[in-house]
């Protein structure tokens, strides 16, 4: 297109809808962009509940403390069912002298091996390796 013909109202128009184009164009880029970002973290996601839904040992995430993903193992070994045990805190399922153990760990985020007293929901007691 020759813009030299255009006067000023029409190279502004021109150049408000060219605009709008790029800004059009950008905002379905961002969204493929999203979309394939969503795929991954989808599959991301399904690797991981595959990966805990076999393992043997059980597996605990916890966000600040507050539980948000448990494994079969964990509900096994506990006695709780993943419904039952999302949300509570991680204090909850260990004894008072475990507590403070724990508490620490979550404050410094040590991320290596401790050992503390863990409670089944039945009240018995066992020994637990936590990292």
């Amino acid at each position: 297109m020759d813009y030299s013909s255009l006067s000023k109202e029409e190279l502004i128009k021109e150049v408000a809808s060219l605009a709008a184009k790029i800004n059009a164009q950008k905002a379905e880029i961002a969204q493929q962009q999203n979309n394939g970002l969503l795929e991954e973290l989808q599959k991301s996601e399904e690797r991981f509940r595959k990966l805990s839904s076999t393992a043997f040992e059980a597996i605990l995430i916890h966000e600040e403390g507050i539980i948000s993903e448990v494994n079969s193992a964990f509900c096994k070994m506990f006695g709780y069912s993943a419904e039952e045990i999302k949300g509570r805190h991680v204090l909850s399922i260990n004894t008072e002298e475990s507590k403070q153990k724990i508490t620490e760990q979550l404050k410094t985020k040590l991320e290596k091996p401790f050992e503390t007293i863990s409670l089944r929901k039945d009240g018995t007691k066992f020994l637990c390796e936590v990292q």
